[in-house]
């Protein structure tokens, strides 16, 4: 029987056996449901007939609840005298990266939850994300085959035990897998599996076609490796253990292999990092933490990788790519980073790299004057180009206690909307979640390492629940677009308020904007207003934000 047969007759058997478990803490109140008869979409910025004129749009999001809601305010002569105001300059540019964008990844374990989800509630899920009713994502990750959100069990077919994606009782010996699992040299018989053939390959095309028919730039993909195959590891085995250095120049013929099997569905990569997590002890000096796919490097090793390898074999194969591939270095902690980024310091490794990658674990607000330092460094390096610091992996529930998804648990989005706002403050031009969606369980993850997603979907009732999560991240990935530029502006009061702006570029119908992203994670209401220098010191946009709110204000630039 072919895989094609093979893996429609797989998703029947798990969608017919899979037993969810049950959210550890449940609060439907703040989610959002959606089944085949109904799934609730964001409002349009504008009516086909509407213009900005004198006023702004405001989506806000509460716990009253409501779920970006959409309504017009006009700006005033005179200002509410509110706690705080918020100044804003047109022509005061930030010196950083212009937005790359925001999204999250298409890995194994979402995948699978997606293929076993009523055609309805696929486009759902799909629109959810990527179309103009949702929030817009313009980022994906795809990881290089295995990672602890994988899973794989047998099924016995015509008297063999065929390895197969699963939704349960994921095998620990399975689940880990490789393009190429048996020594082969020359990488002859490199080959993309079921999960990308039949899973990941099908959810990415779904989210291309969506964000084009929403007449959006290509959505930019970029690939993470976990772990290279066995063979090539000093220790045997995907879990721990570094590169053989003998194997660097079949590693780098492992990218070259996995972009162009991707290609031939018509699948181009914007970017690509070296490696997750390369820093063993990157989580507070904790070594060995991971019991999943990891390979650890130090940075004399990655810049030999890149100088030597990776980076000659990406610069040969974009002319046959026909696009440039950015190439990031770090993917990891920000506490570490500015150690990494000192592999710059070599023009023989900076003439490769693109900018740097940055997980959130450990992300707190004292460490932002790592990015701003890591920035300078990137950008300092020679040869001279504009480089970057991305957002390359978040997400919640990863901690022992609790583990897993928490619906409708309101605190995640705003540790979310908190983390975003810092990161943009502080030279990061774009945010990637992690899984696009998982399980009641937080899964499937052979490693059992459950986590939260802003979108649940409970298979057994085909509900898709939006989470806080969700709409924290819609607030800035459905107007902060690609190529909209940090501006300096100030929040004063006694107590400021959370608060980031752009200034975001035409794109479809709509004109150049300013947005504003306000967050409140007081308990209490404030008054606040907001002053733009361009249209004169006597207009005032007066605002309210209740307590744990968030809004993005959207109004028409009136400097060009």
């Amino acid at each position: 029987m072919g895989l094609q047969i093979l893996s429609g007759l797989f998703l029947i058997i798990l969608a017919s056996t899979y037993q969810p478990a049950i959210a550890a803490t449940t609060n439907l109140k703040t989610v959002v449901s959606c089944t085949s008869d109904q799934c609730p979409t964001i409002p349009p910025l504008l009516s086909s007939n509407e213009k900005f004129n004198d006023q702004a749009i405001i989506y806000q999001t509460s716990q009253q609840p409501e779920f970006m809601m959409r309504y017009a305010q006009s700006f005033s002569k005179v200002n509410n005298n509110g706690w705080q105001k918020i100044i804003i300059n047109e022509s005061a540019f930030a010196n950083t990266h212009p937005i790359i964008g925001f999204g999250g990844a298409f890995t194994d374990s979402a995948a699978i939850v997606y293929q076993n989800t009523s055609p309805t509630l696929k486009k759902a899920l799909i629109d959810a994300y990527f179309s103009s009713q949702g929030i817009e994502y313009s980022l994906g990750r795809v990881p290089m085959a295995s990672s602890d959100f994988s899973c794989r069990s047998y099924v016995r077919e015509e008297g063999k035990d065929i390895p197969t994606p699963s939704l349960s009782a994921c095998s620990n010996l399975l689940s880990p897998y490789t393009y190429a699992d048996k020594p082969d040299y020359t990488l002859s018989t490199f080959a993309l599996q079921t999960e990308d053939i039949y899973f990941k390959i099908p959810m990415i095309q779904a989210a291309i076609n969506a964000a084009q028919a929403n007449h959006q730039d290509s959505i930019k993909l970029f690939a993470s490796p976990w772990s290279a195959p066995t063979w090539m590891k000093s220790n045997g085995s995907m879990i721990h253990g570094s590169l053989n250095p003998q194997y660097q120049s079949v590693w780098a013929n492992y990218f070259i292999k996995f972009l162009r099997a991707y290609q031939t569905y018509h699948i181009t990569f914007w970017g690509l990092t070296v490696q997750n997590e390369p820093v063993n002890g990157a989580l507070l000096g904790l070594k060995d933490l991971q019991s999943w796919q990891t390979m650890y490097s130090t940075e004399e090793e990655e810049a030999t990788f890149i100088k030597d390898h990776l980076g000659p074999a990406l610069k040969n194969f974009e002319t046959e790519y026909g696009s440039k591939i950015h190439l990031m270095i770090h993917d990891d902690q920000v506490t570490v980073i500015n150690k990494r980024v000192s592999m710059l310091n070599s023009p023989d490794v900076a003439q490769y790299i693109s900018g740097a990658g940055l997980h959130w674990y450990i992300n707190f607000s004292p460490l932002h004057v790592n990015l701003d330092k890591a920035y300078q460094t990137l950008n300092s390096a020679t040869p001279s180009t504009s480089r970057f610091i991305l957002g390359t992996e978040a997400c919640t529930g990863s901690l022992p206690t609790p583990n897993g998804p928490s619906l409708g648990n309101w605190s995640r989005g705003e540790s979310y909307a908190h983390d975003i706002i810092s990161d943009l403050n502080h030279h990061v031009s774009g945010w990637t979640d992690w899984n696009l969606v998982l399980d009641k369980q937080g899964g499937p993850n052979w490693a059992k390492n459950y986590v939260d997603a802003p979108i649940i979907v409970d298979l057994q009732t085909q509900t898709l629940y939006k989470q806080p999560m969700y709409y924290f991240l819609g607030h800035f990935s459905k107007f902060i677009r690609p190529g909209s530029r940090l501006l300096a502006s100030q929040s004063t009061g006694p107590a400021p308020l959370e608060e980031v702006t752009f200034k975001v570029p035409a794109h479809g119908d709509l004109p150049e904007t300013i947005v504003v992203v306000v967050l409140n994670q007081d308990i209490t209401g404030r008054n606040y207003y907001l002053m733009d220098y361009s249209k004169g010191e006597s207009k005032f946009l007066n605002m309210r934000i209740p307590a744990h709110a968030i809004q993005t204000i959207i109004y028409k630039s009136q400097i060009g």
